[in-house]
């Protein structure tokens, strides 16, 4: 241990070494790669300015270009005031034109003539024509515009009257409309009021039989009620009939069994005593007195039957295998007597559901269910039709006293309509013979007012259009003049070249910037290249700069190697500093242990052997069961066995309940494993697969198997009281019936039950329970004894 101590100590002085030579190399590599770094960015920076100002000079064309536009665009903008009057004008003028051509279309196409004809006739009663070739002046449309308001002045008084008698003929027409509406009610109101005698006449008759039928409808009811009852009675007895057929099997099933349990046992027993006699035959000496009889001599000494049921170990197997037929042979008798008892109650109830049905068929009771269904539903029909069949009665009768109340004041509306229809008459064949007579042609005097009105609005509109034109039109040359006279002023060819060398504001100040950017870089960049250009020939890294990025990237690579190499030789030296410490306290405390731990690790083996075999992990312990599991599995293995005789009555003979001891999934110990027997299939599985109603029924087996052993182990003592907490909704109406079975068998062989549960169906099964019933105070509890 010393010498290794030793050791320690060296390679912790030699590695100390190593980091401080390790250090000194990686200062000199960040040396190295700072130098390079240095020149490879002057490099660099001089091939980027190099890029810069070969860029610029190929741009310098395009900036001229822009330089020259920004010097006509600076011209052009002096004149922006006059090209802006002639657009304007320019536009004034076209809209102008625009309006003039509409109003002379609008001319003719309310005198009825072709845009080219406007300025003609404009109809019948027009003023005095021009010449188709020449257009008229604006005084001419205005007169014109005169005359035809004179004449429509002349026709207003004629198209009143005439607006007048339309609007009396149509109320004479009205009228006379009216008049028929109110004759033709007149002898609708007449047809419904014959209409009206007949229903009455219908209601009443409907009236009467209904109402004798309705007096029926309690009694028809409670037929019904009472065949639908025995109608019930006899589906429960059909149902608990094959119940009973089943149970009958059942119990024949159950009584062969006992028989052949029986009969197992018997041959059980005579073999225990073959063996029995066997087994003293072989220890019969000659001449010695047989134990048995005192006789010296032994004639016919019975034989084994095998050649292994002589001795000891024969005698106790055969005892065992009687036990365990005996067993059986129990087991049957006990699942005999609880199919009989099961087949009696089934019988009982049988008899009760049959007499309850009155001897009665389900195919019968349901034909007197439907004869009767049918009866009162023909009663109820007409009990509820005799209220409606009154209402509208009372509504007929409402009806004709409205229809009479009509028929009156139709009679006085004909009376006024006719008088009213005479007076308009005579007014309209006064009237209509003066309008004939001032009437001049076809065309009608508000068609003649109105197209002498839109006559004179056009031609105004027309004259006021020409006008506005005109001055537009002189409004624009004088603009354009004035225009041209100062572009040519300004240098430019004429008014057409000023206006293409104008630019926006925002468009020059583009143009300024752009040729500013280019001269301010072009002066940048110089200033870069000279500035820099000094330097690199002042500066230690003068000249070419050839293989500076290779030397920069080998400076960085050795100084990287470098800092490596001093990181992992300072950790080593730190590692070796610790480990000489921790050496030199360890041998010394390992020196002392040793001495210490010699006669404990002597005892700690013995021990742990001892625990290893109590823990059940030993090497001899292939089933790693522990001591308090393998006593624990005995007990299971009788809670099982009668657990199993609960769970077959339970489940109608199907399930078993099985111990296993082999090993758990992930090799984990073993011992109170339970798996359940299929009797439909005959395999064992897993009990997690059995269904939710399935594994409460097992659950309650084991319950009632536990307390049959404790009772057992405890010499005979009764377990009087058993609760049961919920798990009944699980259950299908068949598995609810056979464990209330089993209860109720518990409960009359002296045991107090108590079930806690929501199912509503366990308040028919239970006489006398605690309900507890939530209000606003709190929850209380009520006694219910039934």
């Amino acid at each position: 241990m010393s010498q290794l101590a030793g050791a320690v100590r060296a390679a912790a002085t030699s590695a100390e070494a190593q980091r401080a030579s390790a250090a000194a190399a990686a200062r000199a590599a960040q040396t190295r790669e700072h130098a390079a770094q240095t020149a490879a960015d002057r490099a660099q920076r001089l091939a980027d300015l190099h890029a810069r100002r070969s860029a610029l000079l190929a741009a310098a064309p395009s900036v001229a270009a822009q330089r020259t536009e920004l010097v006509a665009a600076a011209a052009a903008a002096g004149l922006s005031g006059h090209l802006h009057a002639v657009r304007a004008a320019g536009t004034a003028l076209r809209e102008a034109t625009a309006r003039a051509g509409a109003a002379a279309a609008h001319l003719a196409e309310v005198a009825g003539e072709t845009p080219g004809q406007a300025s003609g006739k404009a109809s019948g009663e027009a003023s005095a024509a021009t010449s188709a070739q020449e257009p008229p002046t604006s005084q001419d449309l205005r007169e014109r515009a005169a005359a035809h308001r004179r004449e429509q002045g002349r026709l207003s008084e004629l198209v009143a009257l005439e607006s007048d008698l339309a609007a009396r003929q149509r109320q004479a027409r009205e009228v006379a409309a009216e008049h028929e509406r109110v004759h033709a009610l007149q002898q609708q109101v007449a047809a419904e009021r014959e209409q009206h005698a007949l229903q009455r006449v219908e209601l009443a008759e409907q009236l009467a039989g209904s109402t004798d039928l309705a007096v029926l409808a309690p009694a028809a009811a409670d037929a019904l009620h009472e065949a639908e009852a025995v109608l019930d009675h006899a589906r429960a007895a059909d149902a608990l009939e094959t119940r009973r057929a089943s149970a009958a099997q059942g119990s024949h099933d159950a009584a062969q069994a006992a028989l052949e349990a029986r009969a197992g046992w018997l041959d059980a027993r005579q073999r225990r005593l073959d063996g029995v006699a066997a087994e003293l035959a072989a220890r019969l000496r000659p001449g010695a007195a047989c134990p048995v009889c005192g006789a010296c001599e032994h004639p016919a000494p019975a034989a084994p039957e095998g050649p292994d049921s002589s001795g000891s170990a024969s005698g106790s197997g055969a005892a065992a295998a009687e036990d365990a037929a005996q067993q059986r042979w129990d087991r049957a008798e006990a699942a005999a007597r609880t199919a009989q008892q099961r087949l009696d109650d089934l019988q009982r109830e049988v008899a009760a559901a049959r007499a309850r049905a009155g001897d009665l068929g389900t195919e019968q009771a349901a034909a007197r269910v439907e004869e009767l269904r049918a009866r009162a539903a023909a009663a109820s029909s007409a009990a509820a039709l005799v209220g409606s069949l009154r209402a509208r009665l009372a509504d007929v009768e409402a009806a004709d006293a409205a229809a009479v109340r009509t028929q009156e004041q139709v009679v006085a509306s004909l009376a006024r309509l006719g008088e009213r229809a005479e007076q308009l008459a005579a007014g309209l064949a006064h009237d209509s013979e003066r309008l004939e007579r001032a009437r001049d042609g076809e065309e009608g005097l508000t068609a003649r007012s109105a197209r002498l009105a839109a006559l004179a609005d056009a031609a105004e509109q027309l004259a006021a259009a020409s006008e506005a034109e005109a001055s537009a039109l002189r409004a624009e040359e004088a603009a354009r003049e004035a225009a041209s006279a100062a572009a040519v002023s300004g240098g430019f060819a004429d008014l057409e070249s000023a206006a293409l060398a104008e630019r926006p504001a925002g468009e020059r100040r583009r143009l300024e910037e752009a040729v500013a950017e280019h001269e301010r870089a072009g002066a940048r960049v110089q200033a870069q290249l000279e500035e820099l250009g000094a330097a690199v020939a002042e500066g230690p890294g003068a000249g070419p700069a050839v293989g500076t990025a290779e030397a920069l990237v080998g400076a960085r690579r050795e100084r990287e190697e470098a800092d490596a190499a001093a990181d992992t030789a300072l950790r080593a030296a730190e590692r070796a500093s610790s480990a000489s410490q921790v050496l030199e306290r360890l041998v010394v405390q390992a020196e002392q242990g040793a001495a210490a731990a010699r006669p404990l690790a002597a005892a700690a083996e013995v021990a742990g052997d001892l625990a290893r075999c109590a823990e059940g992990t030993g090497g001899g312990n292939t089933r790693r069961m522990k001591l308090s599991t393998f006593v624990l599995a005995a007990r299971l293995e009788q809670v099982a066995v009668s657990a199993s005789e609960r769970l077959e009555v339970m489940s109608d003979g199907r399930y078993r309940l099985v111990h296993t001891d082999a090993l758990e999934r992930r090799g984990a110990g073993s011992g109170l494993g339970l798996r359940v027997l299929d009797a439909w299939t005959g395999v064992e599985r897993d009990v997690a697969t059995l269904s939710g109603g399935e594994t409460f029924m097992a659950s309650l087996a084991l319950a009632l198997g536990l307390a049959d052993v404790v009772r057992a182990e405890g010499g005979g003592t009764p377990v009087e009281t058993l609760f049961v907490d919920e798990g009944f909704g699980t259950l299908d109406p068949e598995s609810l019936e056979e464990v209330m079975g089993v209860l109720e068998q518990l409960r009359a062989g002296g045991r107090a039950v108590g079930l806690v549960s929501h199912v509503p169906e366990l308040r028919t099964r239970v006489p006398a329970r605690l309900e507890v019933q939530r209000t606003a105070a709190g929850s209380r509890l009520r006694t219910v004894l039934g």
